[in-house]
């Protein structure tokens, strides 16, 4: 018989090895305490009798720290699970680290993350073939078809997550999670640049997104530390207008999301950012009274209408629309065609 009914903890408890995902270290206890096919309600009924999984949540997500990560940037356990081969063959158990979304390259080997692991009622699609049970794949299969990146995508990767594996693997749970911070910070506002280049570049299929934002980061020379100083000297980097406006625009969505459902972004001074990114960007404008014939009252002030979306942080059609119906007061519009 496969399930077993725990009427306590169970008798035997293995230690949690480093950087251990809470599910599947669960399905290892099953498994040490006879149940050779762990299902999911076994592991739930583990889950609140051992003090190192009680607080964990079905959900899945990783846990480095008792605040709450981005949704977007966890998988939950329904979800492939990845893993580097080197670091499977060193030690046969799930890192937490591989369930981040934008974690795609292990800074340790320099191995992109494989997906072809299956545990049952865990991974969709866990019965299909080329799907192997953790306690079942030989070394062969763990390796068979890693690759590597390529040395930009490498140097990209490094720069971002190397300083959070590295804190990992020394087991500073802190200093960790307060890299793990600024370099999610990092990749959303890289997102957010990316989705403006992506409006004006044809799509590549095949080209990862980690390869998109390695060529970006180098095309731009943008640079990236993951501190809060470096968030800082990142912004100051941004020169280009259409890439201003989206960061501008993700920064005012963090803030608005914050309020609902505070993150470990709550930690760093978002609004602070976004007024630092405001004020570069107000010095670089040039004002609407520079084009009116020099016979006209300059008036002061005056932004384009692109100028003013990028500092409200909303698309230009907005403002249009609420400067049309009225909704804005105070507001006045310099007639077109002066020069």
């Amino acid at each position: 018989m496969n399930t077993y009914y725990f009427s306590g903890p169970p008798l035997c408890r293995p230690k949690i090895l480093p950087d251990e995902w809470v599910e599947t270290y669960l399905f290892r206890v099953a498994r040490e305490n006879g149940i050779h096919r762990p299902r999911l309600s076994d592991t739930e009924r583990i889950r609140p009798t051992l003090p190192v999984t009680a607080s964990s949540k079905p959900d899945g997500y990783p846990i480095w720290s008792d605040t709450t990560l981005p949704r977007w940037s966890v998988v939950t356990r329904v979800n492939k699970i990845r893993y580097c081969p080197e670091c499977m063959t060193q030690s046969r158990h799930i890192r937490s680290r591989w369930r981040l979304t934008v974690f795609d390259v292990c800074t340790i080997h320099h191995i992109r993350l494989k997906d072809d692991l299956a545990e049952p009622v865990m991974t969709r699609g866990y019965r299909q073939e080329n799907r192997y049970f953790v306690t079942e794949i030989t070394d062969e299969q763990l390796w068979a078809g890693a690759v590597c990146p390529m040395p930009r995508e490498r140097r990209h990767v490094e720069r971002l997550w190397s300083g959070f594996e590295r804190s990992i693997v020394e087991n500073d749970i802190p200093g960790a999670f307060e890299q793990l911070t600024c370099s999610l910070f990092l990749e959303a506002l890289l997102d957010a640049v990316l989705t403006s280049v992506r409006e004006f570049e044809a799509a590549r299929p095949g080209v990862t997104r980690s390869t998109e934002l390695a060529e970006l980061v180098e095309r731009y020379q943008y640079p990236l530390r993951t501190n809060l100083d470096g968030v800082r000297n990142f912004l100051d980097q941004i020169t280009v207008g259409s890439h201003r406006d989206k960061v501008l625009a993700r920064l005012r969505r963090m803030l608005i999301d914050e309020a609902h459902r505070p993150t470990c972004f709550s930690k760093l001074p978002i609004a602070d950012l976004r007024r630092r990114l405001l004020i570069g960007f107000e010095k670089s404008i040039r004002p609407a009274d520079e084009i009116l014939r020099p016979d006209h009252d300059q008036p002061v002030g005056y932004v384009s209408l692109e100028s003013a979306a990028s500092l409200i942080g909303c698309p230009s059609r907005l403002v249009k629309h609420l400067i049309d119906n009225d909704i804005c007061q105070g507001v006045r519009i310099a007639r077109h065609g002066l020069k």
